[in-house]
């Protein structure tokens, strides 16, 4: 089987049915799940829902172009769309006044996480298939873990 499809079906495997799940979760149990609550005003809420939403976007991208094994390409899109120079991360001094110390921490990692794979990225490009694949998809759950760590803990309204 092609690369690109094994990661086509791991991808929807593995995300396909969170959307369903995160919607019975909402309606299930707002108020007493467990995630703290982080009030924001409007367009600090608006803005970065929109940029999560881009983030998803990108880490499709980024899986799409390690389908591929264009690890330069996923190199980018870490850099661009995930890291410091995203325009979140060059908007992230607004933000933060508003959002708790641990939250903020978390947001960093996901800026650390992304550099790291950039430079992961860049070193793949080197190395034999099954290393670099080894090497990038440790990035990538990088990326993913700061990502979980923060939607498991905080909710935005």
């Amino acid at each position: 089987m092609p690369l690109r499809f094994f990661f086509f079906f791991l991808f929807v495997a593995v995300l396909g049915p969170f959307p369903l799940a995160a919607e019975q979760a909402e309606r299930a149990a707002p108020e007493t799940e467990g995630r703290e609550l982080v009030k924001l005003p409007p367009p600090i809420r608006d803005y970065m829902l929109e940029a999560m939403r881009d983030h998803l976007v990108a880490l499709n991208e980024l899986l799409d172009a390690l389908s591929l094994g264009d690890f330069e390409q996923a190199g980018i899109v870490a850099e661009s769309r995930l890291g410091l120079r995203s325009p979140e991360g060059e908007d992230a001094a607004d933000i933060r006044k508003h959002l708790p110390r641990a939250m903020i921490e978390m947001d960093m990692a996901l800026y650390e996480a992304s550099g790291r794979f950039v430079e992961i990225a860049q070193d793949a490009r080197n190395l034999d298939s099954a290393t670099a694949l080894d090497m990038v998809f440790a990035g990538l759950r990088d990326i993913t873990d700061a990502c979980v760590a923060c939607h498991s803990g905080y909710r935005l309204r």
